[in-house]
């Protein structure tokens, strides 16, 4: 084989390489696009929701918005927060004449044996009494007066139980119901035990409720709130209506 046709035979390699990597390249440049035309199209039909948001003292209509499911069926369902204020546990129960003291003693039966091995574990001694004592003057709950209005529904309910409550000095951190003081305190929802919290009110009547949030903790009341601005979300599909709230 002379020097022509080797060097013949290297171009045709070479050519054979480049039209390889032109494929390759043109194969991955419409990959490209059909993937972003795909993420696109996502984007574009996925349903939008719209968030709103509302100050304290101002009625928010439901008109049909829902928590979890649209057989809440809110029309006619009004919202207010007419008050925000932090409370310690025992200033909450003083407010709002509350008598906790068997109620108390089972929650406390259920979490003291964790609790003060948590106490013993970090300081060493028992001091439980103590421990009570202080924890139930903590500034642990937010407590919301919150008005609701029901016009002409013979049927619907508003879902207290993802009513959550958004820390807007830390997003991570939402506070959520006590459901044994709201039980205490709203007598309906403590005969029922109504689980999923649905709070139904007769047509044509407003109902008002002391609507107590704490932090999560191990130890009930022990963690101080944080932050005096916050967002209450009172529905999320097919509106996220979100009242915004400041402490007094």
């Amino acid at each position: 084989m002379n020097t022509n046709d080797m060097s013949n035979s290297t171009q045709q390699k070479n050519n054979v390489t480049n039209r390889r990597k032109l494929i390759i390249g043109i194969a991955v440049i419409i990959l490209c696009v059909v993937m972003g035309i795909r993420i696109w199209w996502v984007n574009y039909t996925a349903p939008y929701i719209p968030s709103v948001h509302h100050q304290m003292n101002e009625w928010v209509d439901l008109d049909g918005a829902f928590m979890a499911q649209a057989k809440e069926n809110t029309q006619g369902y009004s919202i207010r927060i007419r008050d925000a204020e932090l409370l310690s546990y025992n200033e909450f129960i003083e407010k709002y004449g509350i008598d906790t003291t068997d109620t108390k003693k089972e929650e406390q039966d259920r979490t003291d044996s964790r609790a003060d091995s948590i106490f013993l574990e970090m300081y060493g001694t028992d001091e439980s009494d103590t421990k009570d004592e202080e924890q139930d003057q903590v500034k642990s709950i937010v407590c919301l007066t919150m008005d609701i209005k029901n016009v002409g529904n013979t049927d619907g309910r508003f879902h207290l139980e993802n009513a959550y409550l958004i820390s807007t000095n830390d997003r991570s951190e939402y506070l959520s119901k006590d459901t044994r003081l709201l039980w205490l305190s709203v007598p309906g929802l403590q005969a029922n035990r109504n689980p999923a919290m649905d709070l139904n009110i007769e047509p044509d009547t407003e109902f008002t409720v002391a609507m107590p949030y704490i932090c999560k903790a191990i130890i009930p009341y022990s963690k101080q709130v944080t932050g005096d601005t916050f967002e209450l979300i009172v529905s999320r599909v097919p509106i996220e209506h979100i009242i915004d709230i400041s402490l007094d």
